[in-house]
């Protein structure tokens, strides 16, 4: 490792496990090289998984407590795991990620000393659903050592687990039967009726078996190896998933030794140029800022045909949320100016020609191909691939997508003003940005996305006409009714109301995942000094905002989608702090996102108020994304 840059993590943060992927495939590992899952696209169930969890029960889905502890589960130190099994480490394994990404392992249990590199797979340029694990085991001794090996786990393979909280579009049940062969080379594990496959090879040879079994098949492959005094011995493991056994065969028969030390320089040299693209960032900081742009570079940018879908995440949710998209997408573009065109292309390609519209707008979630997850309006999740299209032509984007996309804007604009409020152009929304219902169903910071997307909008239909409408003048038709109906008085200040009803009933509260509110003097709205803003960010930043703050040492702005302080309230703190050039302030958001993240710097979605643990989502790729974007704003 004396020419890579190896970043040892610190066992004393909190652990999850560590990720590696190319796109075609995602996984995560404990520190004994172990899997907790491998994840890969699917063409009909959008995302599939090898994992050592049990599926999660159909019958539990509306059950929050359920889907939080199975959360909870995956990302323990004790997560179930497949995988090598050897002599137990003496002291815990020491783990390093190469150039900030690829996890590499280390430990020894008397003379037998193990390290254990993890990398994705690629072949003549192109990612593969593949991954290698070089093994290194050294006797240490002066005397021969017998090595008992295991491959041990319980595996279940098939569609991902999908688990939300608050789940709106339920996907039909499926078979969970899996049937598993070693043929004394290959292991191969099939879902039969859900058309997955898995291989794992590089394994000793053994007698073959077979196995069959529903939800978590249990399998053991036992070998003794001998080493002689001071000798290493070398092996790789390789996975590979596919739709059927044959494909996922030949897949790994037809990568070579060189192909596989090939694709470790390409991940490594991936890395290192997102490494140096982030240069310079203050120290502590760089693990948060590193995570935001390869978690979602490695893991969540999945091809799909000639488009990107870019999941949310590849553990927990591996769905596509068009606004965490939007926020990643940029981060990304931050941090590849170079390739920023095509990152954007792609994703709009997928957004408006793979994603589905049945009902004329973007659904609340998509499964990777496409597919409509939750069949649910949200105001916001319309914006932002509006947004992303008007800003793709000041990148220099390519003009023939533009005009071939313009007739899909008008179907999009049209969908978005048939909730338009009957006196005002003020549209309703059946959720807030949490994915939870509004009672009062007029969302403050999504009509301010609204009026800001109209406005970008206005440019691109002066070029590429699709609209007859004046956008300048709606946007500021909504802008004036914006004040003119969430203004209220709270606690002897006038603030903007979270949701108003248009009829005098109005919310007072504010959410972390409102990030518009926080932006809106940048985007014109109003001007940073405005009284009525700062009022707003005060009392979001208060005890005042009841079920939006909590209080703590490491207490901040929250969300009751998940009741605790979330990093994206911290994000929202940092940026409130620089436009009132309230340094203390800022520092102590700065604190807080420190306190909040993983041993390997990735931002969860909500930590404990007292101790910075974290409450919900070790895999979140918004808030590590939200922060770079926030730190780079001038």
């Amino acid at each position: 490792m004396s020419s890579l840059m190896a970043r040892r993590l610190d066992p004393r943060r909190s652990f999850k496990p560590l990720d590696l992927g190319n796109g075609a495939l995602a996984a995560s590992l404990l520190p004994d090289g172990r899997c907790v899952a491998l994840g890969a696209y699917h063409p009909t169930h959008g995302w599939v998984t090898l994992s050592a969890m049990p599926p999660f029960p159909d019958v539990q889905r509306h059950a929050p407590e359920a889907v939080r502890a199975y959360r909870a589960r995956l990302a323990a130190p004790d997560a179930p795991a497949m995988g090598l099994r050897l002599a137990a480490p003496e002291a815990a394994p020491q783990v390093w990620l190469l150039e900030g990404e690829l996890p590499h392992m280390r430990w020894h249990s008397a003379a037998l000393e193990v390290r254990v590199t993890s990398w994705p797979l690629w072949q003549d340029g192109q990612p593969l659903p593949a991954m290698t694990q070089r093994w290194l085991l050294r006797n240490r001794g002066d005397q021969p050592l017998v090595v008992e090996v295991r491959w041990a786990g319980a595996c279940a393979l098939g569609r991902a687990a999908y688990t939300q909280l608050t789940e709106r579009g339920a996907l039909p049940p499926l078979d969970d039967a899996v049937r598993a062969q070693w043929d004394g080379a290959l292991l191969e594990l099939e879902a039969p009726t859900q058309n997955v496959a898995a291989v794992v090879g590089g394994l000793p040879p053994a007698a073959p078996q077979r196995a069959e079994g529903r939800g978590c098949l249990p399998l053991e492959l036992t070998w003794r190896l001998e080493l002689p005094p001071r000798a290493t011995q070398c092996f790789d493991l390789s996975y590979a998933l596919a739709t059927t056994p044959v494909a996922a065969r030949d897949l790994l028969r037809a990568i070579t030794p060189a192909q596989r030390w090939r694709s470790l320089g390409i991940a490594l040299t991936a890395a290192r140029q997102r490494r140096r693209a982030l240069q310079p960032v203050p120290a502590p900081l760089r693990p948060l800022l590193q995570r935001a742009v390869a978690y979602p570079a490695t893991c969540c940018a999945v091809p799909v045909g000639a488009g990107l879908c870019l999941l949310t995440d590849h553990m927990i949710l591996p769905l596509s949320w068009t606004r965490d998209a939007f926020y990643v997408l940029q981060a990304l573009v931050r941090a590849a100016p170079t390739e920023a065109r095509d990152l954007v292309r792609r994703h709009l390609h997928w957004l408006f020609l793979i994603a589905q519209r049945p009902s004329g707008f973007w659904g609340r979630a998509y499964l990777a191909n496409g597919q409509p997850k939750d069949q649910v309006f949200q105001l916001d999740q319309q914006c932002y691939p509006l947004l992303e299209l008007a800003q793709y032509l000041a990148l220099g984007g390519d003009e023939a997508l533009v005009a071939q996309l313009r007739g899909q804007v008008a179907e999009v604009l049209a969908a978005i003003r048939a909730r338009e409020a009957p006196d005002a152009p003020l549209v309703g929304t059946d959720e807030t940005p949490a994915d939870d219902p509004l009672a009062l169903p007029y969302h403050f910071s999504s009509q301010v996305l609204w009026w800001y997307t109209c406005r970008q909008l206005d440019a691109l239909n002066r070029c590429w006409r699709f609209s007859a409408m004046d956008l300048a003048a709606h946007a500021e038709a909504i802008r004036r009714a914006i004040w003119q109906h969430f203004v209220i008085e709270h606690a002897s200040a006038r603030i903007f109301a979270y949701a108003s009803d248009l009829r005098g009933s109005a919310h007072a509260y504010h959410d972390a995942n409102d990030l518009p509110t926080v932006l809106a003097p940048g985007w014109g709205f109003c001007a940073f000094d405005d009284p009525v803003w700062q009022a707003t960010m005060r009392f979001a930043f208060s005890p005042a905002n009841q079920g939006g703050f909590y209080t703590g040492p490491l207490g901040g702005l929250g969300s009751i989608h998940t009741p605790a302080p979330w990093p994206l309230g911290d994000v929202q703190a940092l940026l409130f702090a620089r436009a009132t050039a309230d340094r203390p302030a800022l520092l102590a958001a700065l604190r807080r996102l420190l306190a909040s993240a993983t041993w390997d710097g990735a931002l969860p979605e909500a930590r404990d108020a007292h101790t910075g643990a974290v409450r919900s989502r070790h895999w979140f790729a918004w808030p590590a994304a939200a922060l770079l974007l926030a730190l780079a704003q001038r």
